[in-house]
């Protein structure tokens, strides 16, 4: 929702009421409004599918907006402030439902949190929210210092931001609290044309935390209720032993694969090869963008793209405070984009944020504003004919991806008068363009020993590899007199030590001569399947 809410609540220039810049915006109100509404009532979606919808249409109307209203960088950013403002305060009140009323939701419109006591809001995961939030907070305080005459934005600055501390507890987001609150209390303390009110504000945000924290445990020892984010806080502070052994075995891989496993393969490389006590998880990242690039792209490659993102980031870094703009103003805005970049820059040491579009497109915006001053943003008429096209394609895309979303999601959800075969539905879903590998893994799952099945896992394991596939895969195999190779599948299996391999192993209890009870006696690697 953040491409459509940025236009929504971006100052219109003044045009007529039918003007594109304000069409656009009704364009993006619709689809953050009615997306998941339509999305739900074909069949019960998912969120990613739902998010990825309301992003690409909410893009498309951001492109078109910005092709036809030449907005200047003040308005840029104005814009950009408020609708983080409003990603942030929707996920708010979300995570905040999730954790004091959450047997109520309706889970088409709200997500329901997977964590018990935790607040996950519409982005389904804590640390996704924690940045989330974090934007808010950044936004709240450039937009209220946008202007400095209106005092009121000082005092709603000051609510929005203690809201979006008291939901990153309830999140327990280690990212947030750890990585991003210090962001926030640096950009407090050695910004000076930020005024005083503000750079309290922003430097008081971790008393704001640890207040709420506080209440929040006062509350659950005297109502008994159960607040996931204070266990977890209390039990696991800063350690994760799963994903520090992932960014060693990414370690592991890069050196044994200089020129890259490909990009998109790091799931298949990873899961495919043997890695002694493996974290039981199954990773199709590993949890550090710079480690990605390279794992998958390779040194040169790989390792270039990071240090011209690391050149990019040191250079911004050291305009932004040490030659700043003139004007406050500007000034200003420059360093919330840095702070925002910051932000979602360290969440990407330890996690994925850029790889949803909406996070990606959000952090875009705010390098343009940045590092492009506002002198420069003036838009010729090749300029605004290009973006337009971009726009309308982008806007073809979106209704194409939901047609289709409704193909695949009928595999494992069809309508009640739908009269499709299981095999006509897959084979519906893998004529899509967005959505054939989700079929893929529909007839690798669900179609038993087969052929056809076995192309399916093959496919669909350039996408992510887990337990039910990997046990379809091997029995596929073995079936078509692959059987060694089935038995080294067998062996990643049972590195990940989950209930379904584990249960489908005790069978070598009963009869150790089961195919699959025996190890493979040939010499693997990933690429051989």
């Amino acid at each position: 929702m953040p491409q459509g809410s940025f236009f929504l609540a971006s100052p219109m220039t003044p045009q007529s009421p039918a003007s594109p810049l304000n069409t656009s915006a009704l364009l993006a109100l619709a689809a953050a409004l009615c997306a998941p509404g339509w999305v739900a009532y074909q069949t019960p979606p998912s969120g990613t599918a739902i998010n990825s919808f309301v992003a690409l249409v909410g893009a498309a109307a951001a492109l078109w907006a910005l092709a036809c209203a030449r907005l200047d960088g003040a308005r840029f950013a104005q814009g950009l402030c408020l609708g983080l403002i409003g990603f942030a305060v929707v996920n708010a009140v979300v995570g905040t439902v999730q954790v004091f009323w959450p047997q109520p939701i309706d889970h088409y419109l709200l997500a329901r949190s997977a964590l018990p006591g935790r607040a996950t809001g519409n982005v389904r995961q804590p640390n996704l929210l924690g940045t989330v939030l974090l934007w808010g907070a950044i936004a709240w305080v450039a937009w209220a210092s946008l202007d400095r005459s209106a005092r009121w934005r000082q005092a709603l600055a000051a609510a929005g931001v203690g809201l979006s501390m008291l939901v990153l507890v309830l999140s327990a987001s280690r990212t947030g609290l750890f990585l991003g609150l210090p962001v926030l209390v640096l950009w407090g303390l050695f910004d000076r044309r930020l005024p005083k009110p503000l750079r309290w504000l922003l430097v008081s945000a971790p008393a704001m935390a640890l207040a709420a924290g506080g209440a929040l445990h006062l509350w659950a020892q005297s109502s008994g209720t159960l607040v996931g984010a204070e266990a977890r806080l209390s039990v696991e502070g800063m350690q994760s032993v799963s994903r520090w052994k992932i960014l060693a075995d990414a370690w592991t891989l890069i050196q044994t694969h200089p020129a890259g496993v490909g990009w998109g393969e790091f799931n298949r490389a990873w899961t495919l090869t043997p890695v002694s006590d493996r974290a039981p998880y199954f990773f199709d990242h590993p949890h550090n963008l710079f480690l990605q690039l390279v794992v998958e792209l390779g040194w040169v490659v790989g390792g270039g793209l990071s240090l011209a993102l690391l050149g990019a980031y040191s250079w911004g870094t050291w305009r932004v405070w040490r030659r700043p703009a003139a004007d406050d103003g500007e000034a200003v805005a420059q360093r919330a984009a840095w702070a925002l970049v910051t932000v979602v820059g360290l969440h990407s040491m330890m996690e994925y944020p850029l790889w949803y579009p909406y996070f990606l497109l959000p952090t875009l915006a705010a390098a343009a504003v940045w590092f492009i001053p506002r002198a420069a943003w003036t838009w010729s008429p090749v300029v605004r004919n290009a973006t337009l096209a971009v726009g309308l394609g982008m806007a073809l895309l979106t209704g194409l991806a939901a047609v289709e979303y409704r193909k695949v999601s009928a595999i494992y959800a069809p309508a009640a008068d739908d009269g499709d075969s299981l095999v006509q539905r897959i084979v519906k879903g893998h004529q899509t363009f967005f959505f054939s590998r989700q079929a893929d893994y529909a007839a690798a799952t669900a179609l038993g020993v087969s052929p056809l099945a076995l192309e399916a896992a093959e496919r669909a394991s350039h996408v992510l590899i887990d337990t039910r596939l990997l046990i379809a895969w091997a029995k596929n195999l073995h079936a078509a007199g692959q059987t060694d190779k089935a038995r080294y599948l067998v062996a990643r299996l049972q590195e990940f030590r989950k209930p379904d391999g584990d249960a489908w192993m005790a069978e070598c209890e009963a009869d150790p001569a089961l195919w699959h009870c025996s190890p493979p006696q040939g010499a693997y690697t990933w690429r051989d399947f």
